[in-house]
């Protein structure tokens, strides 16, 4: 609208000054009156100018001020509106920025807590684990004295038994009739190793009822309930030919070392010898002694602590 006031302006101006203004009406020309006229039109040419100059300013002015009140965007306008928008995007960048770095913080603390909630479930399985496995550890040395107690006790029955070996074999029966009325008449000496073989019979006999359950190796048990076996039948053997007796006494001597070097492999915890078949005691007279068929280790040794063993060899 300023533009178009601005223009309309301009070209009247042009169009009036152009050329000198015709009067529309006609007077009649005199000299006086000619000179008047060009004193008119001199001041009102001057007027005009003035005019022109100070609508000039006015227009600008009002130009300056309608645009803006509310005419066309100026450039300090559009600078200040990309202004704008360009806070308004960065504030958006930000926004987003920052957004992006919450959500970012908050999977890491999440993965924190994900991560602290394993360690606390993995330490907590650790300590159960360990908590379980002393457990198991003081129920399993308990239990390792507890054997190795009784493993003892069956060791000094058969140290108690190893003895009277030699009195062993048909000792209750000759033990019976020396007792019996008209009897014969025991020495003392003799009368004395019936009865400690007596006591070493029932002693083992108790102590393969009560002590042998304890042991955890089945096989070991076996072997310690078969020398009672063996050591009650020959105690209760009828009486035979001396020789018999010396054999018998020496197949219950050798199977007795083999028991007790399996009980003391129980205890130390080194390697148990293998099985073996016990000696039958009525069998023929032909052969030496009972022998283990692999011979355990420290076989040789356990014979020099027993001087009625055959292979006992005196200290040099």
């Amino acid at each position: 609208m300023w533009r178009s006031l601005v223009a309309r302006f301009v070209r009247d101006e042009e169009v009036a000054g152009s050329n000198p203004v015709t009067p529309t009406r006609s007077e009649a020309p005199s000299q006086v009156r000619e000179g008047a006229s060009d004193v008119e039109y001199s001041s009102e040419i001057q007027q005009s100018t003035l005019t022109r100059g100070d609508c000039m300013s006015l227009l600008a002015t009002v130009a300056v001020a309608a645009s803006s009140s509310g005419g066309g965007p100026t450039w300090a306008d559009e600078v200040q509106a990309w202004g704008t928008l360009a806070a308004a995007v960065a504030a958006v960048v930000g926004l987003a920025v920052a957004l992006r770095q919450a959500r970012t913080a908050q999977q890491a603390a999440e993965a924190d807590r994900q991560a602290a909630d394993e360690r606390l479930r993995a330490e907590r399985a650790d300590g159960e684990r360990r908590l379980v496995e002393e457990r198991e550890f003081i129920l399993h040395s308990a239990k390792r004295e507890r054997e190795i107690g009784y493993a003892g006790a069956m060791l000094d029955r058969i140290d108690d038994l190893q003895r009277c070996l030699d009195s062993l074999p048909c000792a209750g029966p000759s033990l019976a009739a020396r007792k019996s009325p008209g009897g014969m008449a025991a020495t003392n000496r003799w009368q004395a190793k019936l009865e400690s073989s007596q006591a070493a019979v029932n002693a083992l006999q108790k102590s393969a009822r009560v002590d042998a359950i304890m042991i955890a190796r089945p096989e070991i048990a076996a072997r310690y309930r078969s020398l009672a076996h063996l050591v009650l039948t020959a105690y209760e053997m009828e009486l035979v030919q001396d020789d018999v007796q010396v054999r018998i006494a020496g197949d219950l001597r050798n199977y007795a070392k083999y028991v007790r070097l399996s009980l003391q492999a129980l205890i130390d915890g080194s390697e148990i010898p293998p099985d073996e078949i016990p000696p039958r005691l009525e069998r023929s007279r032909d052969g030496g002694h009972w022998h283990p068929t692999n011979v355990p280790p420290n076989w040789a040794a356990e014979a020099d602590l027993d001087p009625a063993d055959p292979q006992y060899r005196p200290a040099t």
